[in-house]
């Protein structure tokens, strides 16, 4: 469960279907809810306070069979069409 805190909302952010890690900007403390897909593109759903400073967070997308090179938390699974997504947070120790 994750606990909501006044002023907080929620954001989402959209990622690529790539083997790469993706980089993207959040406020600091944000807690994941969600990974879906909109349409064709997956997008993660973070509950967020706007006034915190922004970090970088590092996310990472692997179908279900494909190889995992990087350290990293699971986060959610996803599908699309025929396929099925997983997402994972790079660790920070993950160059």
């Amino acid at each position: 469960m994750t606990r909501v805190y006044p002023f907080q909302t929620i954001w989402k952010y959209q990622l690529r279907l790539t083997l790469g890690v993706q980089e993207t900007h959040i406020p600091e403390r944000a807690s994941f809810l969600r990974a879906d897909m909109q349409g064709d593109e997956p997008y993660i759903w973070m509950l967020v306070d706007p006034a915190a400073k922004v970090e970088t967070r590092s996310f990472f997308i692997r179908g279900t069979g494909y190889p995992i090179e990087a350290d990293g938390e699971w986060l959610a699974t996803f599908d699309h069409g025929p396929f099925v997504w997983h997402l994972f947070e790079a660790l920070r120790s993950t160059p």
